[in-house]
């Protein structure tokens, strides 16, 4: 009987020697890595277990997506486009961020709403945006939205304490600046950019043709349900 707990107890103490000596591996073959994040990755214990945890939090979330198909294939985009944005630069830039940036895009992942937000109100995330909508003035909404331009650049942003609803959507700015539209459609926030007349003068807080990561706020964003800190690479 003793032998049998001695031998469980010591094949127990090798498991946990094991284990505690494995290297992480990230989601893919580090064999077939090609560029220099993946590279980097790979590299990294630390940055290959961050990029397991999103691959897992990815399948996650898509679970979580399912009752909604046009989602699902948004969010697939939406991953595409934020390993393309990770890898851009040559790895010079992601270097410099590669903990934070992997975390930011976990922590995104795994607090995706797991059931359908009513309204607009809340917080709204994409791979290169944060979307903010709450109370605003005189019983309008407020608009804030701040979207990466790059790795290397400074986000730029929307700021507007007086949107209103329009129907089934919801309209900041306008007049003789740029407007924002945003609709509900499933699980998701679309934001598109309307440009002012012709003619017409943009305000100077007002966003341009090449604000943001994709060239413009608009996009397709996410809830998420705030147990998470989201927040753009500083």
């Amino acid at each position: 009987m003793k032998s049998s707990i001695y031998l469980g107890a010591a094949t127990a103490l090798l498991w946990s020697l094991i284990v505690s000596n494995v290297i992480a591996a990230p989601s893919f073959d580090c064999k077939l890595a090609k560029t220099a994040v993946e590279k980097f990755i790979c590299g990294s214990d630390k940055l290959s277990a961050l990029d397991q945890e999103i691959a897992d939090a990815f399948r996650q979330a898509l679970r979580r997506l399912a009752d909604d198909p046009v989602a699902v294939d948004e969010l697939r985009a939406d991953q595409q486009y934020f390993i393309e944005f990770r890898d851009q630069d040559d790895c010079g830039a992601f270097m410099e961020c590669a903990v934070p940036l992997l975390e930011i895009r976990r922590n995104f992942l795994v607090d995706i709403s797991r059931r359908e937000r009513e309204g607009f109100a809340g917080k709204w995330v994409a791979a290169d945006g944060i979307v903010e909508i709450g109370p605003g003035k005189d019983g309008k909404l407020s608009v804030s939205e701040s979207t990466l331009r790059g790795l290397t650049s400074h986000s730029c942003g929307w700021d507007d304490d007086g949107a209103q609803m329009n129907g089934a959507r919801l309209v900041s700015g306008g007049g003789e600046s740029w407007t924002l539209e945003l609709t509900r459609s499933g699980r998701r926030l679309i934001v598109d950019e309307i440009p002012p007349k012709e003619g017409a003068i943009s305000g100077p807080d007002s966003p341009h043709r090449n604000c943001g990561a994709r060239g413009s706020l608009g996009g397709t964003f996410f809830p998420v349900d705030g147990r998470k800190t989201h927040q753009l690479i500083e």
